[in-house]
């Protein structure tokens, strides 16, 4: 029984995460000829036993694997949820999407499927405007189609030709709804949040030794003002190390930059870790503690919590611990080159 709680049968677990973060620091330190350290992944669901980890959210208070938390516990209306999304086939049955496959033959759904949805669409619009030219008098024979039409369904069909050769990037995707709201029952006096929360890194966290300065952080955001959690080891329990995510939409919604296999290009976001501020019990504390390299990651998180109604959607896909100077990651081609030796 003990020995399943630490090696789970499916995967992941807290010794494999510990075991493959110091393996990885410890390779990144071996190559003195290397000024700064490659960079250190923390969370990525290409991985195995990160995906396994994700595979099954908890809710609530649960060690283990990620947690899924919102309002509920403290009497609100916000509800968010957590999913792992490994592949084509994945994504398009999240989106309620039929299987598709530009050459129209079957297969298993991911990306090679039997549904031609795409193309009964690209028909019906062809036949519309076929009708429309019959009904304007334009001289029109049978068998002749609309240029302008074919085009536009060649057009399409060479787009998702390019987006199936993409490789699929797993991610999980965190969704739900901010009610602020706060309940009739409820001692709170403000409400509104959901956050997810990370497996956390055991005996007593991963050792940065002073190695990286920022987190970097794979990413599509829909817009809305989230906040970055670093919890690390540290004398006061209740501290918490905050950075923020403010940009623009990833992707707008509805736009043709979403695809429908995929859901659009990843983002990456560098958080340097001068820029996160101290809290406590949800509040900026007084005395600031600069937070710099010479930590031990515990486990880190996200929130959001805006003050805004309505429905929010974020697709995480990779952390990782970075040198970042003047606008570039440092150590990402002797990266490459350590991959290329395993």
């Amino acid at each position: 029984m003990i020995w399943r709680k630490l090696f789970p049968t499916q995967g992941g677990g807290a010794l494999r995460r510990w075991a493959a973060a110091r393996k990885d620091l410890l390779e990144n330190n071996m190559d003195k000829e290397v000024l700064y350290n490659v960079p250190l992944t923390l969370f990525d669901f290409q991985r195995e036993n990160d995906a396994a980890d994700a595979a099954v959210p908890a809710h609530g208070p649960q060690k283990g694997g990620w947690r899924v938390s919102d309002d509920e516990v403290i009497g609100g209306f916000s509800r968010g949820s957590m999913k792992l999304i490994r592949s084509v086939e994945d994504y398009r049955r999240h989106m309620k999407l039929e299987p598709f496959h530009v050459d129209g033959g079957g297969g298993n759904g991911d990306g090679n499927g039997d549904g031609n949805v795409k193309e009964r669409e690209q028909q019906q619009r062809q036949d519309e405007n076929n009708q429309q030219q019959r009904n304007g008098g334009t001289r029109f024979q049978p068998g002749d189609e609309s240029p302008s039409v074919l085009d536009e369904i060649e057009e399409e069909r060479e787009t998702m030709a390019a987006r199936q050769e993409s490789p699929f990037v797993p991610f999980i995707r965190w969704e739900g709804s901010i009610d602020t709201t706060v309940g009739e029952t409820s001692k709170a006096t403000r409400s509104g949040f959901c956050a997810i929360r990370s497996p956390e890194f055991p005996f007593n966290g991963i050792n940065l030794k002073n190695s990286y300065n920022a987190l970097e952080i794979t990413c599509r955001s829909d817009g809305r003002a989230y906040t970055v959690n670093l919890k690390i080891s540290s004398y006061f329990p209740d501290d918490l190390y905050q950075g923020f995510i403010t940009v623009p939409p990833t992707h707008e919604k509805g736009s043709d930059d979403i695809c429908p296999m995929t859901g659009g290009d990843f983002v990456t976001m560098v958080l340097p870790f001068k820029g996160f501020v101290l809290t406590s019990m949800g509040r900026m504390r007084e005395v600031q503690r600069e937070l710099d390299g010479a930590i031990k990651i515990e486990n880190l998180g996200l929130t959001l919590m805006d003050g805004k109604d309505g429905d929010f959607q974020f697709d995480l896909a990779r952390i990782r611990a970075v040198n970042y100077f003047d606008g570039v990651i440092l150590g990402e081609y002797e990266e490459e080159k350590e991959k290329s030796k395993r």
